[in-house]
């Protein structure tokens, strides 16, 4: 836990707009993407136990297998009997049938364009576009430096 740790702070040292999706998700005590190239999907698996009752935890959905993905971390979280705060990403929205999946192990879920009513599902605006320099498989040639 203490390098996923180091590599987060890494990654939060080298953006410099925090209101973007890596700064949301870099606030999170867990996350799932492949936009960053230390973070292994794989290790963030194995973390999932480390999780405590209201922690944070992102997901990027569209760059990974969200089903096989969310399985799992419900298999893991239902286990540690504990709830989350999710982010979740997801272009153009999140399905209906993911939050359903979520709802019972979240005290709130935020998404990017909303469009589902429920009290604990709110807005995540996805703010600036992310920075090139960090999101190197997505957003070159757009460096928040400039």
């Amino acid at each position: 836990m203490e390098e996923y740790k180091e590599i987060i702070e890494w990654y939060k040292s080298s953006l410099i707009f925090k209101l973007s999706q890596l700064g949301y998700a870099l606030n999170c005590n867990l996350l799932f993407t492949n936009r960053l190239e230390k973070i292994d999907i794989k290790k963030s698996f194995e973390l999932i136990k480390y999780l405590k009752d209201g922690d944070k935890i992102f997901i990027d959905l569209g760059s990974l297998n969200p089903i096989e993905i969310l399985i799992n971390i419900i298999i893991a979280i239902k286990s540690l009997n504990i709830k989350l705060i999710f982010y979740l990403q997801n272009e153009p929205f999140v399905p209906h049938n993911i939050i359903n999946i979520i709802l019972p192990f979240a005290y709130h879920i935020y998404s990017n364009n909303n469009n589902f009513s429920h009290p604990l599902v709110h807005c995540m605006p996805i703010g600036i576009r992310d920075c090139g320099i960090i999101a190197k498989t997505m957003h070159n040639n757009f460096y928040h430096n400039y």
